[in-house]
């Protein structure tokens, strides 16, 4: 991130940004929110550039790989494709980093609910993820309200929450919407 924010080609909101991200990976902090403090699982879990660490280059150099499956599924599906934010990947990275502590788990901290701590542990994901294509296709058959919705979140119709979530007797298909929503 510290790459980015000294990059003198790009604008000065990117920098600021990138400069905000690598504030945040190294603090747990993001400088604009409300709630001024690192997640308290922040310095057990974080070793920034560390082996195991969603900041090593290697699982950053698969996470971009990912994303680039995932743009390319996009793009198969017709929606537009995913860009990179450098906070949204700094909050990824800490969110693959809690996961250390031994059982998957979306820690919320930062307000986020998409899965981004998939992409930045730098898994493989994306195939799981279209595993759950099928299970959205399952899902409209046994409710075809739910047609509109696959690229379009109706998060205040209980059918479509309970759809991505796999509960009532849904099938779980939250990935693919993360993955397709526009």
């Amino acid at each position: 991130m510290d790459f980015i924010a000294n990059n003198p080609s790009l604008t000065s909101a990117q920098r600021q940004e990138a400069q905000k991200a690598a504030n945040l990976l190294r603090t747990g902090i993001i400088d604009d929110q409300v709630q001024k403090v690192a997640p308290s699982w922040f310095n057990t879990y974080i070793n920034l550039g560390g082996k195991n660490d969603a900041t090593s280059s290697a699982n950053i150099q698969a996470s971009l790989q990912s994303l680039e499956r995932v743009n390319k599924e996009r793009t198969t599906a017709g929606v537009r494709s995913l860009k990179i934010s450098p906070i949204s990947t700094a909050i990824s990275m800490i969110d693959a980093d809690y996961q250390k502590q031994g059982f998957l788990n979306h820690p919320k901290f930062y307000g986020y609910r998409q899965n981004l701590e998939n992409l930045s542990a730098g898994s493989e994901a994306i195939s799981n993820w279209m595993t759950e294509q099928e299970d959205w296709q399952w899902n409209v058959k046994k409710n075809p309200s739910l047609v509109p919705y696959e690229f379009s979140p109706n998060w205040q119709d209980p059918a479509y929450t309970q759809a991505v979530l796999g509960s009532n007797g849904y099938r779980t298909a939250g990935h693919h919407y993360t993955n397709f929503s526009k």
